[in-house]
């Protein structure tokens, strides 16, 4: 009979199913709210390192275009001379004296090729729209210039990687992929070797690249950077006041111009994303994760304490099912007990004279003993059993010869009035087993069958050989037809201290361990053992071994 939840228990499981919730609830709302704030931290950071990355470039090309881009004051060939001497100075002082490669004089580029950059109020440098170079031009002949050429090559494979290196760190390089794009919006520089086709649509951050402000250059400071601006996702775009023609011809000092206003010219823009697509993929990818985790945890903790109290009822029903075999087997033993006591007393005080009658009292104590054996061998079983040191001595035997010699102890137990019907083959494979062990588990089986036969007092025992998925069995069936089993208790009956509600009202004798160390047995030989049973009309217990062959293995 099972036996119900405490009300302690039924609260703690309630107070369970209330908190766990909840607790899932606030893990998934502050989990929300970190990820956002971490999306947040991200994404300022990124831009911030962006920007600054591509700030200390354009630091170092103003710094060129300062120290070099002054109009030259010699005329004719000995302005590139003075150019040079200009750049000589300039590597100097510079870490990376390779960004420029050599410098030429030649034609000023026009418009189509070339941006004007004010470096003072009286010179302008022609920047080419590629990147690759700018012109100085002449102070006699604006139709002339010096022009220097940059090593792109250089600053594509060396020194961007080594700002790469600088200013992301080893994790934020392998998580992000950086992009750099000319004006025409064709790949210039590369962190990965496989570039997103969706980067210039879709990016974390954004920084102008080898960009010049709209003011003179001699106006720029070198101290303290400005802090980044905010993040503009916009396309770039050619100056649209560029126009045909030599540039000096509308911004030179001779014109007595001056440029109109205009935003900051970059020639190059830094896109930066998240592998993962964006920052904010990455980071609901490490939510999820987390969630995942958290979420596990109250599972795990929330099982603990259902597996906790399932077992703390299973202890309380074993607990009350060891006070039952107690209270029960003290009963089994008084009986015996009392019945050895009298008639041992009857003996010594010489009451019995008739030797029919000593006969008779010789057979009581006989049975009480093999009684009081019974139930001493079942404890000491279950103890073996319960302790790991029960095993079994397999070998090949016979099981009909087993059959066969349980029927003749249980036969000399019971009384003539009791029919025990058999169909016992006598061409039976051989299985593996322990002979003094299957004897005990068939005999525990049919002695069962005898006790609660009722008044029918009738027990049918049959084997016969099985096979099932190529794997051949003998199956050892044993009938009654007696009280039978309550449907509530067919499932518990293999249980150590169960036993039947209806065999406990009856007051028929036992210790609820016999069928346990029977199931003991049978498993430990590879078998399996069930039972099924209705009330008044009879029980079946099927027991199932795999036979052995000739060659000493299990079929």
């Amino acid at each position: 009979m099972r036996t119900p939840y405490s009300p302690a228990a039924i609260s703690v499981g309630a107070a369970l199913l209330l908190i766990v919730p909840l607790l899932a609830y606030l893990q998934y709302v502050w989990l929300g709210q970190l990820s956002t704030q971490e999306r947040e931290r991200m994404q300022s950071n990124l831009r911030s390192t962006a920007w600054v990355f591509a700030m200390e470039f354009n630091r170092e090309m103003t710094g060129l275009l300062k120290a070099v881009g002054a109009k030259p004051e010699r005329r004719g060939e000995q302005a590139l001379s003075e150019v040079a001497l200009r750049l000589q100075d300039w590597k100097a002082r510079t870490p990376h004296p390779r960004i420029v490669r050599d410098c030429s004089l030649a034609d000023s580029p026009g418009a189509e090729h070339a941006t004007p950059i004010r470096i003072d109020d009286t010179s302008t440098v022609l920047f080419f729209n590629n990147g690759d170079g700018f012109a100085v031009p002449l102070r006699d002949d604006p139709q002339r210039s010096v022009i220097v050429h940059l090593d792109l090559a250089f600053v594509r494979d060396s020194l961007l990687p080594e700002y790469m290196r600088t200013f992301f760190s080893a994790t934020s390089e392998s998580e992000f992929e950086i992009a750099i794009f000319d004006r025409e919006r064709k790949l210039f520089f590369s962190s990965t070797k496989d570039v997103p086709p969706d980067i210039l649509d879709k990016a974390d951050a954004v920084a102008s690249f080898l960009a010049f402000p709209p003011i003179p250059l001699s106006m720029v400071g070198t101290g303290r950077m400005p802090p980044p601006p905010q993040h503009d996702d916009r396309r770039m775009r050619p100056e649209s006041n560029i126009r045909d023609g030599n540039p000096l011809q509308r911004f030179g000092p001779d014109r007595g111009n001056s440029p109109p206003k205009r935003k900051e010219v970059a020639f190059f823009e830094l896109r930066a994303r998240h592998q993962r697509g964006s920052l904010e993929a990455a980071v609901n990818h490490i939510r999820l994760r987390n969630l995942g985790i958290s979420f596990g945890v109250l599972l795990l903790l929330g099982a603990s304490v259902v597996f906790l109290l399932i077992s703390s009822h299973k202890a309380h029903q074993l607990a009350q099912q060891q006070l039952e075999f107690v209270a029960g087997i003290s009963h089994e033993l008084r009986t015996p007990l009392a019945v050895l006591k009298s008639a041992g007393e009857n003996l010594a005080d010489g009451v019995i004279h008739d030797p029919g009658r000593a006969q008779q009292y010789g057979e009581v104590i006989k049975n009480e003993v093999e009684r009081l054996g019974e139930m001493i061998n079942q404890a000491l079983d279950y103890g073996g059993i319960q302790s790991g040191k029960r095993t079994y001595d397999l070998h090949p035997l016979d099981i009909a010869a087993v059959l066969e010699e349980v029927l003749y102890a249980v036969r000399h137990k019971t009384a003539d009035d009791i029919a025990i019907d058999t169909y016992i083959p006598p061409d039976l494979p051989q299985v593996l087993g322990d002979t003094s062990a299957l004897q005990s588990a068939f005999e525990n089986l049919l002695t069962n069958a005898l006790k609660y036969s009722g008044e029918t007092k009738w027990v049918g025992l049959e084997a016969e050989a099985t096979a099932q998925n190529g794997r051949r069995y003998i199956n050892i069936i044993v009938r009654d037809k007696g009280i039978g089993i309550p449907s509530s208790d067919v499932d518990d009956i293999f249980e150590p201290f169960h036993r039947a509600r209806n065999a406990m009202d009856a007051q028929i004798p036992g210790s609820g361990l016999g069928l346990s160390i029977t199931k003991h047995i049978v498993e430990g030989h590879g078998g399996t053992i069930t039972a099924t049973s209705s009330m008044e009309i009879g029980t079946v217990f099927t027991v199932r071994i795999p036979t052995h062959d000739q060659n000493g293995t299990t079929t």
